[in-house]
């Protein structure tokens, strides 16, 4: 009987502590942010850095846009240095601006086409 009760602690010993499982947990997914915002937010994080002397120069690629928004970049940051020159540009402007030329980008985008977006 003792070396039965001796095997049976042993058995009970080397099996540990009962293991406790958790409850489902819930997770939350975050949706993709809209192209629209994509686009803008990245024109006006560019243009802003121009603006504020930055003088790295990137290669659009290296920069995250498209040939479409490299072009609008290039335009949009010449109007903004003048507007500032001038004391005309408004906060903003620049945001603005992005999102108009960001919404034509768009539009034109075709998601099956071949190639690079």
């Amino acid at each position: 009987m003792r070396r039965l009760a001796l095997a049976a602690l042993l058995v009970l010993t080397a099996c540990g502590s009962p293991t406790v499982v958790a409850g489902p947990t819930t997770t939350t997914e975050t949706p993709p942010p809209d192209p629209l915002t994509v686009c803008a937010n990245q024109l006006d994080y560019w243009v802003g850095q121009k603006l504020a002397g930055v003088t790295d120069t990137y290669e659009y690629q290296a920069m995250g846009l498209t040939g479409d928004q490299y072009e609008v970049f290039k335009v949009l940051t010449d109007d903004a240095i003048k507007q500032r020159d001038a004391g005309t540009l408004r906060d903003g402007w620049v945001r603005e601006q992005a999102t108009e030329k960001c919404r034509g980008i768009l539009a034109k985008a075709n998601p099956s086409a071949p190639g690079w977006p």
